[in-house]
């Protein structure tokens, strides 16, 4: 028997049966705790009940009022009981509701969503931004071209029977310009390629349209005459080579999504597809290239067959910077612009904010210049163009400490007049940055939007550019991600103070001393040996064909030491000579100290293909795996890809042979491993 203090208090009462009572006293008997603890409630029960019978107050409750006494405890009872059934019955309910309602907003949108991951999956994927209801409204239509192109086929088969004329054996009947495609080819997919594309500079950045837009063209599609792709898995879209042998894009350094996602993982969930970009995950990891000796860039190319697909051939293009050193590089002036809205008050974002300037302040040399702006109901300058002596970096950081967070932040006022302060500031022949600090928490207007890209395209064009640096992950990181793209910089999400620490110790000159912009780079495949190919990742980077030598046209810029790694995947045709060269590589630059332009060309040739995958160079392969990686998250309903498991088991024999020591694998290891 346990020991029960409640049985000794009814065995006090005398309310036990002969069988309890004989069972407690048997564990008395046993228990020499429950003993003393029965034998101290039995002198205060004793105690109690002597002091009751001196007390004359029981004599004199007349049996009537004793009656009503009983009554009501006895009524008060009742009500008690009742009241804790239907209590119970109310937290049922509740629980019920609240199940119903959780289940009428998570469960609706599976469906759709998982319907726009395919199509995203799809050659010619919908721009995000594109409801249910205009799919369904586009796939009718799909269906009506369906019908019209019968009809249409039927007419052409009657004015056939009618001049009594058939086609030779195996002739290919021509369509009227205007017929629809034939049946077996209109689905859906087809539809979304047909739809108008615009073009990737004239569309603005910062889109301030409500309606739906056109479909987005597919990675590599650059103008009317470049065919898409005509060989494609979804998630696997190919793009003909003798179609189009020229593919064309800008560098992208952000690793901001990579970020985001590993902090979406570490809670136990599963990032959204949408904001997975493979490139920044790629770029997030250094792969150790050797800096050039005397050019500004040196280029690494690569090829073995592809890890999960050996029938394909994986190409990686390793573009590496020069390294200026701690002392080089030109004067600059920093405006510095810091969301004070109340969101960054949340789990210390402007704690990290603060980590953030510190880290910069003690970075920059004292003869640059740096202003700061705070952003919130309105956007006030606090500290004004000056150099950084050891007095202004100790007034920097007590305006920083005493910031308190606040209100909502206008964030195209904050940029506007960001930029207004950088461009009446503008340092000639040196180097002019906005720093902007955000959660990407605010409110925006169509109007909003305007300024800001018209701003940004002003300020780059004069050659200001930016850094964004975001914080927390709620925010609206495709804004953000738009803003450093326009505004020819950079975008970092920082998660952790260690992400703060590593910003600087290790990518400060990167990320602050650039050595040139407008990098593009221009892939062209032989057609006589490259049947298919794709780009993984840079979807957002895409430019066209004429771009690349056209120098107004923006493109990224590159610090420091900064690397830059882009990947393809080719499926080649048979029999290809060794000395077969299957792609010139061609990168165009403005160098930083002059804007003077070079263009430079290398090549890849058959004979240095690998045999196999794991003859390739270790970078070479984690560079595979982590965008294998990226692909799987941005595209998890697509046949091809490998599965995040397969994925862990080949990394984890990388990890064993050649990355133990290196921190940045061990991480992806874990993350993929967690990923369900």
């Amino acid at each position: 028997m346990k020991c029960n203090r409640k049985l000794i208090i009814d065995k006090l009462a005398g309310e036990l049966s002969a069988r309890q009572t004989a069972k407690l006293d048997r564990h008395l008997a046993a228990c020499a705790a429950c003993r003393r603890e029965y034998e101290a409630l039995s002198k205060v029960w004793q105690l109690t009940a002597a002091t009751l019978e001196k007390d004359s107050f029981a004599a004199e409750i007349s049996p009537a009022r004793r009656a009503e006494i009983f009554a009501a405890a006895s009524h008060e009872e009742k009500c008690r009981r009742r009241n804790r059934i239907i209590r119970r019955l109310l937290e049922y309910a509740v629980v019920l509701a609240i199940g119903i309602v959780l289940a009428g907003i998570l469960l609706p949108p599976l469906k759709p969503a998982r319907k726009k991951v395919r199509q995203l999956a799809m050659p010619g994927r919908i721009k995000s931004d594109l409801s249910v209801k205009e799919v369904n409204r586009l796939e009718e239509r799909s269906q009506a071209r369906v019908s019209s192109w019968k009809r249409s086929c039927d007419q052409i088969g009657r004015e056939e029977r009618e001049k009594k004329s058939a086609p030779a054996l195996g002739a290919t009947t021509v369509l009227p310009a205007s017929a629809p495609a034939p049946a077996s080819e209109m689905n859906f997919k087809h539809l979304r390629n047909s739809l108008p594309v615009k073009d990737k500079k004239s569309e603005s950045l910062l889109q301030v349209s409500k309606t739906p837009e056109p479909a987005e063209k597919p990675a590599g599609k650059v103008s009317s005459d470049e065919t898409p792709a005509a060989d494609s898995d979804p998630g696997l879209n190919f793009v003909s080579c003798p179609a189009q042998p020229l593919s064309t894009f800008s560098i992208d350094t952000d690793n901001a999504s990579y970020i985001q996602a590993r902090q979406s993982i570490r809670r136990g969930n599963r990032p959204e597809p949408l904001k997975i970009r493979p490139e920044e995950f790629i770029n997030y990891f250094n792969y150790h290239y050797r800096p050039p000796a005397n050019a500004v860039f040196a280029v690494y190319p690569e090829a073995a067959p592809a890890p999960f697909r050996p029938q394909n051939i994986l190409f990686r293009i390793g573009i590496q910077g020069k390294r200026l050193g701690p002392n080089a590089g030109r004067r600059a002036h920093y405006t510095l612009l810091l969301d004070t809205s109340g969101s960054m008050a949340v789990k210390d974002r402007m704690e990290l904010a603060r980590k953030i300037l510190m880290n910069l302040f003690k970075k920059l040399n004292s003869s640059d210049r740096i202003a700061l702006l705070l952003c919130g109901d309105r956007t006030v300058p606090v500290f004004s163009l000056r150099p950084l002596t050891p007095d202004n970096r100790k007034r920097l950081l007590n305006l920083a400490a005493q910031t308190t967070p606040h209100g909502t932040a206008a964030f195209a006022d904050g940029i506007i007049a960001a930029y207004a302060y950088a461009d009446n500031h503008y340092l000639p022949n040196g180097s002019n940055r906005v720093i902007i600090i955000s959660d990407g928490i605010f409110e925006l207007d169509d109007a909003g939007r305007r300024n800001i890209a018209a701003r940004l395209e002003a300020a780059r064009k004069r050659g200001i550019s930016n850094l964004v640096i975001g914080l927390g992950g709620d925010g609206d990181d495709k804004l953000l991600e738009k803003v450093a793209a326009l505004g020819d910089g950079s975008y970092v999400f920082i998660d952790t103070e260690r992400e703060a620490d590593e910003l600087f110790a290790n990518e400060f000159e990167a990320r602050f001393r650039e050595i040139a912009r407008d990098v593009k780079i221009q892939l062209e495949f032989n057609s006589a040996a490259v049947a298919f190919y794709r780009q993984i990742g840079y979807q957002n980077r895409q430019l066209r064909t004429a771009d690349f030598r056209n120098d107004k046209v923006d493109a990224g810029e590159v610090g420091s030491g900064q690397a830059v790694t882009a990947l393809y995947e080719l499926k080649l045709k048979d029999g290809v000579p060794k000395h077969t060269v299957v792609a010139t590589i061609r990168i165009r630059y403005k160098k930083a100290e002059d804007m003077s332009v070079e263009e430079k060309v290398f090549y890849l040739s058959a004979g240095e293909i690998k045999a196999k995958f794991d003859a390739a160079d270790p970078a070479f392969r984690l560079a595979a795996l982590v965008a294998e990686f990226a692909e799987a998250l941005r595209y998890p309903e697509a046949s091809g890809i490998a599965s995040p498991r397969g994925i862990a088991d080949k990394l984890r024999a990388l990890w064993l042979s050649d990355y133990r020591r290196d921190n940045q694998v061990t991480e992806l290891l874990t993350l993929i491993r967690r990923i369900k």
